[in-house]
């Protein structure tokens, strides 16, 4: 008797939650028109890792309703979620919500500018992928800051609609900006637009099509640096930001003495009136420096205060990180930045010249207490 209560009661169960999803597909069906669709970027935000490259998402229209569908990581602002999510081992969810509320989250509580990037799909393209997202929403996969985010995501998905939006690249990861790119070049954009927030009205718009990739090595008389995962105050041709800095697995060789010089596993740095440090690494031994101060930018000038705590070379330090950034007119970068902690004084000086869309040439000086000084010259080239 049990037995069959139980069984009885799996069942019913089973029938519910059936009809549930029945439902739920049925709503899905009616309600999501698929008219147009648009690949909308948010500007990055230097505030944590899973936004630091910007975000990607799909704009569904028709109907007289408009959704947004994308695939996020589900971090909890802790460094061992994002320490988990960069080796793949994060939880991602795909999610199906209204776009008023998507774009109201982006523009008004994080103040990320939104550009849309309106899609050339066929009616059959649009119904392979509304049948693909119908079976994707609310599902859970592993999400990888590299080899799955937001990005790759969302190409596979409009992949299976058409072949030819699958990105063909050396490397194992596409930044949201980089795949837009990919598509306008090969003609799947038909219409772009740009809604700016609130707190941008008095900046410039850049226009992230013509940006650098993101992916750099550096050459120079004494160094030779990879950066797989990249933003630099340094970058000329930068994608949203000239005042964020964002690195991931950056590795930087001394050729001279044929040794690592320095590894950042993650470093995060943005120039804003809240402006935020963070890096974790290796150099001379581990690195772990945070910071929080002040910035100011103006018509392509940029200053910059942020008091710091942390630990290098074992031993635990605090000082203060001052500089300034001059920006002329996507052509030329001058940077100066003067250290003060209690295990060293620091002074660097740094001076980039775009060449090439994609090449740049620099000079830097370093000035270090009780250290020789050092002047390299080089080129960056990004890909």
């Amino acid at each position: 008797m049990i037995a069959n209560k139980v069984k009885g009661g799996a069942f019913l169960a089973a029938f519910f939650i059936s009809v549930s999803t029945f439902a739920a597909d049925a709503e899905y069906e009616s309600k999501v028109v698929f008219d147009s669709v648009s690949l909308v970027l948010a500007a990055e935000k230097n505030a944590s890792p899973s936004s630091m490259m910007g975000h990607s998402f799909l704009k569904i229209s028709g109907g007289g309703r408009v959704h947004a569908f994308g695939y996020y990581a589900a971090l909890d602002g802790g460094l061992k979620s994002y320490i988990a999510a960069l080796f793949g081992n994060q939880r991602g969810i795909y999610v199906l919500t209204p776009y008023t509320s998507k774009a109201a989250e982006y523009l008004l509580v994080e103040n990320r500018s939104l550009w849309e990037f309106e899609l050339d799909l066929s009616d059959s393209e649009k119904t392979v992928l509304k049948r693909e997202i119908g079976k994707t929403k609310g599902k859970e996969d592993a999400y990888s800051f590299v080899s799955h985010n937001c990005s790759s995501a969302i190409e596979s998905l409009l992949k299976s609609a058409n072949s030819d939006y699958g990105f063909d690249r050396v490397k194992p990861f596409t930044t949201p900006v980089e795949y837009a790119q990919f598509l306008y070049r090969t003609g799947k954009i038909k219409n772009v637009s740009y809604i700016r927030a609130p707190d941008k009205k008095d900046r410039p718009v850049k226009n992230i099509l013509t940006a650098a990739p993101p992916s750099r090595i550096g050459i120079d008389t004494k160094y030779v640096e990879f950066s797989p995962v990249y933003q630099d105050l340094r970058t000329v041709s930068d994608a949203y930001n000239t005042e964020l800095e964002t690195k991931m697995l950056s590795a930087k060789f001394d050729t001279k003495n044929g040794r690592l010089d320095k590894l950042d596993l993650l470093k995060l740095f943005s120039v804003q009136p809240v402006s935020k440090y963070f890096r974790i690494g290796w150099e001379s031994g581990g690195v772990l420096e945070a910071g929080i101060g002040t910035g100011m930018i103006k018509h392509g000038f940029s200053v910059y205060a942020v008091p710091m705590v942390g630990t290098r070379d074992s031993r635990i330090f605090a000082g203060l990180k001052t500089g300034g950034v001059l920006h002329l007119a996507d052509k030329a970068k001058f940077i100066a930045e003067y250290e003060t902690a209690t295990d060293t004084d620091k002074f660097t000086a740094y001076a980039g010249i775009k060449v090439h869309a994609n090449t740049e040439l620099y000079i830097q000086y370093e000035h270090r207490h009780a250290c020789a000084d050092r002047t390299v010259v080089g080129a960056a080239v990004y890909f």
